[in-house]
């Protein structure tokens, strides 16, 4: 969630939320958040809506079914062996 002086957007990371959102017609493409640019209580979806859509975006991640988006890109974008001693150097104690 990030807040500005006359609006607020609020975001849901990941593939399968992202999904959900589509298929409930509330996903905003190309507005920063998930909901687009927030400026009233009416922009949110109904409050039925918006605690399914809460609660199917924790049920994600407490399954282990969440994607995050930086982890999807990173998979895609770069072999795994790209740099092999810097996951060793980042569980290291400084």
């Amino acid at each position: 969630m990030s807040a500005f002086k006359e609006h607020c957007s609020l975001g849901f990371w990941g593939e399968e939320i992202s999904a959900v959102l589509r298929n409930a017609n509330v996903l905003q493409p190309g507005a920063m958040g998930s909901l687009g640019r927030l400026t009233r209580i009416e922009d949110l979806p109904p409050n039925k809506q918006m605690l399914s859509l809460l609660r199917q975006a924790a049920s994600f991640v407490d399954s282990g079914q969440y994607t995050s988006p930086i982890a999807a890109r990173s998979r895609s974008d770069q072999p795994e062996s790209s740099n092999p001693g810097c996951a060793h150097a980042a569980s290291s104690p400084a």
